[in-house]
């Protein structure tokens, strides 16, 4: 006769741990996949918007009702709707044409990621180069939300040459 070493109780137990394991493990996996996904997609939103001027992609990588949020001494202050978006890059990317956002690092973590980059161009008053940060909320793989924050005073003493200003109206 052979003896069970884990009786009925405790083989019980053991498998509902091994089930919360699995089911937790799982979830984490579940999470890392939406996480590169949206990293994935943070960086084809810089890369193909942002550098390459391709606005007919903003369709396809923010949802309908997304807002983009910018620092307080800054206009527009937030940007809702895809369309607005659409408007609001390419006023900057015809102003500084050679405009480049270069992504120094992307962390993902669930629906949320966080960038540092740096921004330059050229216009007809000066070549700028300012860091900025920024986070991004996703809905169903879909950029839905940004906080987009950036060295102002830095970039309006580059654009004015030293002196101080706000871009508020």
């Amino acid at each position: 006769m052979s003896q069970n070493k884990l009786g009925g109780g405790k083989m019980k137990r053991l498998s509902v741990f091994l089930l919360v394991v699995f089911l937790a493990l799982n979830g984490c996996t579940q999470v890392d996949k939406t996480a590169e996904a949206n990293m994935a997609t943070a960086q084809k939103y810089v890369a193909e918007v942002w550098n390459n001027g391709n606005l007919d992609l903003i369709d396809d990588l923010v949802t309908a009702d997304f807002v983009r949020h910018l620092p307080e001494s800054w206009e527009p202050q937030v940007i809702e709707g895809p369309e607005a978006f659409k408007t609001y890059i390419k006023g900057i990317r015809e102003q500084y044409t050679d405009f480049h956002v270069k992504t120094h690092k992307v962390i993902a973590s669930g629906d949320m990621t966080a960038s540092a980059w740096t921004v330059s161009g050229t216009s007809d008053a000066a070549r700028i180069s300012v860091r900025g940060m920024s986070m991004a909320r996703y809905s169903d793989g879909k950029l839905a939300e940004e906080w987009a924050t950036w060295d102002t005073q830095g970039l309006m003493q580059q654009v004015q040459g030293g002196e101080e200003m706000s871009m508020k109206q």
